[in-house]
């Protein structure tokens, strides 16, 4: 309830099928036809009935230009819309349609340019209506719109005529407009309240009040809606105005309405620019504005609102996002930093090694293999093994000294490491093949070296082919 004055039900949920439905009471509404006022009252009715009417959920306006609608909500399926959706006409019987666009509160006008009819006995009813008004009857016909019939001129709400204005006709500009008062915060809220919310099922509601609030002495159909003390409705026949039509209008939302029957048809003109343009205010300080000026045109999204977003829809459904965003940053930042780093490193030269030369490891060993031991003299430089020498003629004794040299080489050799096989140079000189002519070249050992290796070493039976028998030390000459 808003201030114990009015409240908004639904409605109860229907009884299951099969069920044997009660028999309407004269004069009760029936889902959203409702009866004329004081049809079927009688004395008594008002204890017997709540003070209460079904209303449909009003809409909000839709993006876009306003227009005559073709949603089920606001136009007969008779009804005929053409595609530049201003212009309607009906066949049949009265049928309504509205515009896409309503108002609450303002001043707002539009036009009715009145065109053949398709048949002769063609009518109209040209007004402004709620959401809740009747699509399958004319405009005025119930407590929730207001209209004016063409011929003969008559105005109509709640069913009930009365003589106002002059006819039109064909070629005539009828202009409209109404004025509703400023709201105050219930006002706002009974409007509010109404609404339909997005994810709940469109369908038709109470709308109560208590019975002690109706009005002494009222009558019995007096409907429960607030009324807007000071708000009008006014008519205007190619721009000349025809006086208020209706005082006192209910409290509600309300669209521009046509009504056709027999092929009445219209063409609607939402504004900005009419035929014959209305005052610029009414009421004194209350500018008049054109249907038009409700159109609006959501922006496109920005990069930033699709961000915002999709950190809002995560929001709601238990995501957290920002924990994901530091995350990705910081990342990011890492990555960089070491892209950095890694930027500012100095670049190191490789050395091309031609494969001609020997290796630095491999002359290492080399160089360790070839080194005499502690008890040992070092022996001739590679340098010097490798340069040749005068050959000469070697004597017996000469020939037993160099096969004691050969032998005590080879006993070294199994105390060393031996050199590698891709040494270029090789450790011992005597190793060198001997020439054609069976000569060896090496150089000769000196005296200390001789002895040394007589005393240390035992010699062990030679291979060599160029001696038959195995030489003692007391055969070599100058052994010792």
């Amino acid at each position: 309830a808003t201030n114990g004055r009015r409240k908004r039900r639904t409605d109860a949920t229907p009884k299951a099928a099969g069920s044997r439905a009660k028999k309407p009471r004269a004069g009760a509404h029936s889902g959203n036809d409702y009866a004329s006022p004081g049809a079927g009252s009688k004395r008594g009715a008002r204890a017997r009935r709540a003070w209460s009417i079904g209303m449909w959920p009003d809409i909000d306006n839709p993006q876009g230009p306003a227009h005559m609608s073709r949603e089920e909500t606001h136009a007969a399926a008779q009804y005929v819309i053409e595609s530049d959706r201003l212009t309607v006409w009906n066949d049949k019987g009265y049928r309504m349609a509205k515009a896409s666009h309503g108002v609450e509160t303002g001043a707002w006008y539009f036009e009715a340019q009145i065109l053949p009819g398709v048949r002769p006995e063609a009518n109209l009813r040209i007004g402004w209506s709620q959401i809740s008004g009747e699509l399958q009857a004319p405009c005025g016909y119930d407590v929730f719109s207001y209209s004016m019939r063409a011929s003969p001129c008559t105005r109509f709400h709640a069913a009930i005529g009365s003589h106002y204005g002059v006819e039109f006709g064909p070629g005539d500009t009828i202009g409209v407009l109404m004025y509703l008062p400023e709201l105050d915060n219930d006002e706002r809220q009974d409007l509010a309240d109404r609404k339909w919310r997005p994810g709940e099922r469109y369908r038709q509601f109470t709308y109560s009040r208590p019975e002690s609030q109706r009005p002494p002495h009222a009558d019995d159909e007096l409907p429960p809606l607030p009324v807007l003390a000071g708000s009008e409705l006014v008519y205007f026949k190619n721009g000349k105005c025809l006086g208020p039509a209706f005082q006192k209008l209910y409290l509600g939302k309300y669209y521009p309405a046509i009504s056709s029957y027999m092929g009445g048809k219209v063409k609607v003109n939402l504004g900005p620019d009419f035929k014959f343009p209305p005052p610029a205010v009414w009421h004194k300080d209350t500018k008049i504005q054109a249907i038009s000026e409700l159109e609006f045109t959501l922006p496109e999204p920005t990069k930033a609102d699709e961000v915002v977003g999709e950190v809002n829809s995560a929001e709601v459904a238990g995501e957290v996002k920002s924990a994901e965003a530091v995350e990705s940053a910081v990342e990011v930042k890492s990555a960089e930093t070491v892209e950095a780093a890694e930027t500012a490193k100095p670049t190191e030269t490789v050395e091309t090694v031609d494969p001609a030369e020997p290796k630095p490891e491999l002359a290492t060993t080399q160089a360790l293999d070839s080194a005499p031991t502690t008890d040992s003299i070092a022996e001739p430089t590679p340098e010097t093994a490798a340069e040749p020498t005068e050959p000469k003629h070697v004597t017996d004794a000469d020939a037993t000294t160099d096969v004691t040299q050969d032998e005590s080489s080879s006993v070294m050799d199994t105390t060393q490491n031996q050199p590698s096989a891709d040494s270029v140079v090789p450790a011992d000189p005597s190793e060198q093949p001997p020439s054609d002519s069976g000569e060896v070249k090496s150089s000769p050992p000196s005296a200390e070296l001789k002895s040394k290796l007589v005393i240390d070493v035992q010699p062990e039976p030679s291979t060599d082919q160029t001696s038959s028998a195995e030489p003692t030390n007391d055969q070599m000459p100058n052994a010792i």
